[in-house]
């Protein structure tokens, strides 16, 4: 192997794109990259080793892995090793994972492959590895990249080959350490490892982890993060891995400080080193039942305290605060806790009943770049979002019938009740929802009209000559109607689908219900668009121009929250101030604030122009939007807006770039010092943010280029118009050169001075060293 050079191991990459990755030579861990293609590592060192040498490397005899001989060479020659990626999310590469396993937690208390590999995991991860090549080759499948779709089946597979005694497999085992590898792989260990894994966390537990303020400090141990175990005195046979966790203090602020995540399985140890420093008093390390727990959310700085949800019904049942440390809990407590504290500290969580957590009003502001749509969606959307198992069957059907036409609504209705009176449809339950959310106050004459406009061309009964498709009703002589369930099925099958839902309405936890809308502002979006107007009949297969009354995003919103008053909803509105805000908003302007709300103490309704209905803004519904702060439309959101909004500040964080590293700086020192000289230069609003910068990766030259080429460079120039000499002292000689322009000779005119030229400045279009042109930028020698 020390005779590899950098051109062998291009030769065997080379080897390999003719004829293909061998079989069972796959890497299920590493990939060696190449212009941007992977290979697998020991696969590219054996044939190397042949070009090298003559003699083609055996991978029994070299190990692979981080810190081995033979990565250090590829790193030595260039090549950059990365852990394998996942080819589709229903695939997932268990190998590390159950190394971890079993180093440290197999189940066992002495477990023997816990003692012999200890901390060794690159040396567990290479038997494993050696295994995993000698099982494909065998029987020509994965072990360890598990399909969760098919999970099953793949199980069963792998335990039969395992224990399969007239296996190749089986013969390699024995040969190696009396059986090792299929002891490894066995019901003890592998095969246990898969069933905790994607089994038994198929129903997942809730639980009431409880400390006490007088022995242990949590909240200190929660801010250094040192909290990785937790003592179990209660419920062992139950607590998995995948099981939630409520982290409950006691005591004078007791509440909720932090959710986790169970990832072990309840074994006797010790505590982790880290967590004995923060015992009150001096306290033995000993051996106890403790599971591993990892802290997902930490609210060690903004819990949720007893005092604010004690009058909650969800909570009338909770444990938390009886003697003991161990309790069970259930989903709906941990996912409200989980809601009340979602969001970032500081924000007034207003009523806990409305499951109020945040201002109703809010903008997100700042610079370009900051992330501020990022936040909406990772942040905000998933508070908004519900599970189907979460809705009655009556919240289940409005969130379907919103969605609806009036004549498909009215075709549901006739197939349910077969031959039919009007009166009798009028009455059908998902009517009565439609009426509900519709802003007709003509629910018969508009069934009528449906009813005739899509009636068969044929039926004897019906005059009206203007007709719409589908065309599936059908009225009798003694005014029965029907509808033509083939003709149903050809033109809307969806109509017998929900009606089948409906009827035997069974919610799913999988399915997800979102309660919000998301809108981007701009100079043509309007009252009509936001709110309600006039708007042109496009249903299909219409005859002639028909107009009508069109309810808006936000009408819409308002009408079902208001039907659903104990969920959320939201609308979200991205460049909020790039639309003509007071004149979107209406009417409703004076309706969004806290006190006007609906149930409010001053609450207000107004009648719409249009429809002549009286509207108000639910207490349930929240409005949202984004604002950027260099943008000259911000002037459009006028005082009487700005009073009703809370602002939420996001601002360029330098510190989320600093592990991306070039040769001499990193790129969170590149955007400080920028961002330092704009705002001397501007103001603060017209800084740069960070998520240009998020997607480059180490050492990425090419990436660099392209970002200050086709973002920093065309903000700086909108910032100031420009005026190329401040360009210049922000970005430094490596960007802006001196303008080569003396030679110019105006036209003579009389009574017109010759303008002095003077020095003038430009962007320096193609940037071949980029690395020295930042170290410029930083004043720093190149």
């Amino acid at each position: 192997m020390n005779e590899i050079k950098k051109e062998h191991i291009l030769a065997a990459i080379k080897e390999i794109d003719k004829q293909g990755i061998r079989s069972g030579r796959h890497s299920s861990t590493y990939d060696v990259i190449h212009e941007d293609k992977p290979y697998p590592p020991k696969l590219v060192i054996s044939i190397a080793n042949r070009f090298a040498t003559g003699e083609e490397l055996d991978s029994n005899t070299f190990s692979g892995g981080i810190d081995t001989p033979a990565f250090q060479l590829l790193k030595k020659e260039g090549f950059e090793i990365v852990n394998k990626i996942v080819e589709t999310a229903d695939l997932i590469n268990v190998k590390e994972k159950f190394a971890d396993w079993i180093i440290s937690n197999d189940g066992k208390k002495s477990n023997y492959f816990s003692k012999q590999f200890g901390a060794k995991k690159e040396r567990l991860l290479n038997e494993l590895e050696l295994n995993e090549t000698k099982y494909k080759e065998n029987f020509n499948t994965e072990l360890f990249v598990i399909d969760t779709i098919n999970f099953k089946t793949q199980f069963e597979s792998i335990k039969e080959n395992i224990y399969d005694k007239n296996s190749d497999f089986a013969i390699y085992s024995k040969e190696r350490s009396n059986d090792q590898p299929r002891a490894i792989l066995g019901n003890n260990n592998y095969l246990k490892f898969l069933q905790e894994r994607f089994i038994q966390q198929k129903t997942i537990n809730y639980w009431v982890f409880q400390g006490n303020p007088k022995i242990y400090n949590m909240i200190a141990a929660l801010e250094a993060n040192a909290i990785k175990t937790w003592t179990v005195s209660a419920h062992k046979d139950k607590i998995k891995i995948g099981d939630k966790i409520i982290l409950w203090l006691t005591g004078q602020n007791s509440g909720c400080y932090a959710l986790a995540r169970v990832t072990s399985a309840v074994t006797y140890r010790k505590e982790e080193n880290s967590e004995m420093d923060f015992y009150l008093k001096s306290t033995e390390q000993v051996d106890n039942n403790r599971v591993s727990i990892e802290i997902e959310h930490n609210y060690f700085n903004n819990p949720v305290l007893w005092e604010t949800i004690k009058n909650d019904d969800v909570f009338k049942d909770f444990k938390g605060g009886s003697q003991g440390t161990n309790f069970t809990t259930i989903r709906e407590q941990y996912e409200t806790l989980l809601d009340l504290n979602s969001i970032k500290s500081g924000i007034d969580m207003g009523t806990i009943n409305n499951r109020i957590i945040q201002p109703l009003n809010q903008i997100l502001y700042g610079p370009p770049g900051t992330g501020k749509t990022f936040e909406l969606q990772n942040t905000h959307f998933d508070n908004f979002t519900i599970r189907e198992t979460a809705l009655t069957r009556e919240q289940y059907l409005e969130s379907v019938v919103a969605d609806l036409t009036w004549w498909q609504v009215i075709s549901i209705a006739v197939l349910d009740l077969g031959k039919t009176k009007v009166n009798d449809i009028v009455n059908h339950e998902l009517i009565k929802i439609k009426e509900k959310l519709s802003s007709s106050k003509t629910v018969r004459p508009t069934i009528w009209g449906q009813l005739q406009s899509h009636t068969v061309m044929e039926c004897p009964f019906v005059n009206v000559s203007n007709r719409s498709e589908p065309l599936y009703f059908s009225k009798s002589e003694d005014s029965l109607w029907t509808i033509d369930e083939k003709l149903l099925e050809d033109y809307y099958p969806e109509g017998k689908k929900i009606l089948a839902i409906s009827e035997n309405y069974k919610p799913s936890n999988d399915t997800l219900i979102k309660n919000y809308d998301f809108v981007t502002f701009h100079q043509s979006f309007s009252y009509e668009d936001f709110v309600e107007g006039i708007k042109p009949r496009l249903d299909e297969g219409e005859t002639e121009v028909a107009f009508e009354i069109k309810d808006g995003i936000f009408k819409k919103l308002c009408i079902k929250a208001e039907s659903d008053p104990k969920n959320k909803y939201a609308i979200f509105i991205d460049e909020i101030n790039r639309g003509n805000v007071s004149a979107v908003f209406g009417e409703l302007i004076t309706l969004i604030e806290d006190d006007k709300r609906l149930g409010s103490t001053n609450e207000l309704k107004v009648k719409l122009p249009y429809s002549k209905r009286e509207l108000g803004v639910p207490s349930n519904l929240y409005i949202i939007g984004t604002m950027n702060t260099a943008d000259r439309s911000v002037e459009a959101l006028d005082t009487a807006l700005r009073r009703r909004f809370s602002f939420s500040e996001i601002m360029p964080n330098p510190e989320l770039l600093e592990e991306i590293e070039f040769n001499g700086f990193n790129l969170a020192e590149v955007l400080k010092t920028i961002n330092e000289r704009i705002e001397v230069l501007l103001d603060r609003d017209h800084t740069i943010g960070h998520s240009y910068f998020l997607k480059i990766r180490n050492g990425d030259v090419g990436s660099l280029k392209s970002v200050f080429k086709n973002n920093i460079f065309p903000l700086l120039q909108e910032y100031f118009y420009h005026d190329y000499e401040k360009i210049a002292l922000i970005l430094g000689e490596g960007f802006v050169r001196v303008k080569k322009n003396q030679t110019v000779k105006f036209a003579k005119f009389n009574d017109i001075n010759t303008p002095d030229i003077g020095t003038q400045f430009e962007l320096i279009d193609k940037i071949e060293d980029i690395e020295g042109a930042v170290h410029l930028l930083l004043n720093r020698n190149v």
